[in-house]
């Protein structure tokens, strides 16, 4: 997770921004952050934009078909909530 966010993210982060993205990345992959809308908007230095790209990673496949996984819908919205640094 470290070593994407050293390549793809050329953006400055807060350790927050930082933390939360490690959780994204270790969840979704490398491969799938890499080329997100999410990492575009943080690298176009818009991270409203971007923390608002968090909820969209909430699904899982199951019989071949995407559907809304509530636990994962729970988890991006901690990251999200960390990401914009709310305690």
């Amino acid at each position: 997770c470290e070593e994407c966010i050293l390549r793809h993210v050329d953006a400055p982060l807060r350790q927050c921004e930082h933390e939360a993205l490690v959780s994204l990345i270790f969840n979704i992959g490398a491969g799938a952050f890499a080329t997100s809308t999410l990492r575009g908007k943080l690298n176009d230095r818009d991270k409203l934009g971007a923390s608002l790209q968090f909820t969209r990673w909430n699904k899982i496949t199951v019989k071949g078909k995407k559907v809304v996984d509530d636990d994962q819908t729970a988890r991006r919205t901690r990251e999200l909530v960390h990401f914009v640094g709310v305690r």
